[in-house]
């Protein structure tokens, strides 16, 4: 089985005892920007696939993040996980210590890396097996699995329907926390700051909260990819890291009619990266369908299995966005969330409880869920 990136699905992939090659398009895994936030979800996957405890070390363990003003009175609280209600704490964590802990653990399985490697296009695609360029080279699998993100280039072998620029760019720096003056003593190290130019969202990535991931959101011009890899540096300003939040076009399937290549993760639904659920959501993925891919010792036939599997998840990333959408205009100014008429007053004043209305999204116990299915083939 092929992957165009997808360490965390080779991983899944090995658990059932199934052998992969991973086509990555960078040269290195090292020099990676960003964080990001691990939610119960995703953390119970990564602790079923042996990587959970070497992880915690390396980030920042939280419950909640507080929605405060000015002065630094809270307003709303937003749990992105709960120890005694869903088994764990959310976890944010820098993206390349994330991505090294993968590559590390996938270094033990039956696992090869390629790197460097462009997945390009799809030759053909049959009913015995995929053939597709790497590189200019043909290669072939019996299944092509797209983990390569929002700007997925084999997306168009399904769906050519462009990305749409949403026309916010999130905007992050890593700034020491003794250098920010705070409105309180022990402000939280997680909280939304909302105010009238907007909300600024403050978390630590390190264990100690030594220092802080500083992020707003601002609308802007869009850009090429050259453009926004540069302005930066156009700003001077070598600390900065710009976001700018593209929408991938809603899907009636994630898969092709053979269904031998199928879109995971970012390549077929981007999660706002603002909410915790972005990245949860794509382990959530690549767990679920290698799991399908494993059971009952592959004999389930494909077309069923991933049909399945595609309306399952499908359900489950609309209930998501639903929350993330929510989480997002909560995070707003007033003037701003009086623009949102579409969501319900009710939503927005309703107060998140740790064990309350979203126990169904961090406390989903995957095994048992798709046993149940599997059970009936």
């Amino acid at each position: 089985m092929a992957l165009c990136g997808g360490l965390c699905f080779a991983l899944a992939l090995g658990d059932q005892n199934i052998s992969s090659t991973i086509y990555e398009a960078r040269s290195s895994l090292i020099n990676l920007s960003g964080g990001v936030v691990l939610s119960p979800n995703a953390l119970r996957i990564l602790q079923r696939l042996g990587v959970y405890e070497r992880l915690l070390h390396q980030g920042y363990q939280f419950e909640n993040s507080d929605i405060v003003n000015e002065k630094g009175e809270i307003l709303d609280r937003h749990y992105y996980g709960h120890e005694r209600a869903y088994g764990y704490k959310a976890l944010r964590i820098a993206r390349h210590a994330l991505v090294q802990e993968l590559y590390r653990t996938i270094q033990t399985r039956n696992v090869r890396v390629i790197g460097d490697a462009r997945c390009t296009e799809i030759f053909s695609d049959a009913g015995d097996g995929v053939t597709f360029r790497v590189n200019g080279q043909l290669k072939t699998a019996s299944m092509l699995i797209a983990t390569d993100g929002v700007h997925s280039t084999l997306r168009r072998h399904i769906n050519d329907t462009p990305l749409k620029y949403t026309g916010i760019t999130g905007v992050t720096s890593i700034i020491p926390r003794n250098e920010i003056r705070w409105s309180k003593e022990n402000h939280p190290a997680a909280a939304v700051v909302r105010g009238e130019p907007g909300a600024l969202l403050l978390v630590s990535e390190d264990p100690l909260a030594i220092t802080t991931m500083a992020a707003i959101q601002r609308q802007h011009p869009e850009l090429d990819r050259a453009g926004w890899d540069t302005l930066p540096a156009d700003k001077h300003d070598d600390t900065l890291l710009l976001w700018p939040f593209y929408a991938v076009p809603s899907m009636p399937t994630w898969s092709s009619q053979t269904r031998r290549v199928v879109l995971v993760g970012d390549a077929a639904h981007a999660v706002p990266p603002s909410s915790g659920q972005g990245i949860s959501q794509a382990i959530e993925d690549a767990y679920s369908l290698a799991y399908l891919l494993g059971a009952k010792g592959g004999s389930i036939p494909l077309t069923r299995l991933v049909d399945f599997w595609q309306q399952w998840r499908q359900n489950r990333i609309k209930e998501t966005e639903h929350v993330v959408n929510i989480t997002n205009i909560k995070r707003m100014s007033e003037a701003e969330r009086k623009k949102h008429t579409d969501v319900p007053e009710e939503d927005l004043d309703k107060v998140q409880t740790a064990t309350g209305q979203y126990a169904w999204l961090f406390n989903m116990q995957m095994d048992e869920e798709l046993a149940k299915w599997i059970a009936t083939q």
